[in-house]
């Protein structure tokens, strides 16, 4: 495993993670992908600010299709009602 923070990389192990995880390094594996962020990282407010936007919007999109897809739904369901009527007579 490898401790990585800024431009510092080390080697450590599962006994010195824990530390260094407490001293804002994040822990990648040895294909470098992370598999623990350090507790000390932050995100910058601007990106947290655009990620909240991003998601309202696509909150909006769905609840939209949702909306314009139900009608379409209801009358499926009118009309196998009406053939079932007809059958009925």
């Amino acid at each position: 495993m490898k401790a990585k923070k800024l431009n510092k990389v080390y080697d450590v192990d599962n006994v010195s993670k824990a530390s260094y995880l407490k001293q804002g390094y994040d822990i990648y594996n040895d294909d470098g992908e992370c598999i623990e962020h350090s507790p000390l990282s932050v995100v910058p407010y601007s990106e947290y600010d655009k990620v909240v936007k991003e998601l309202e919007a696509l909150k909006k999109a769905v609840a939209e299709k949702a909306a314009a897809e139900k009608p379409v739904a209801n009358e499926a369901a009118a009309e196998k009602a009406a053939a079932k009527n007809k059958k009925n007579e």
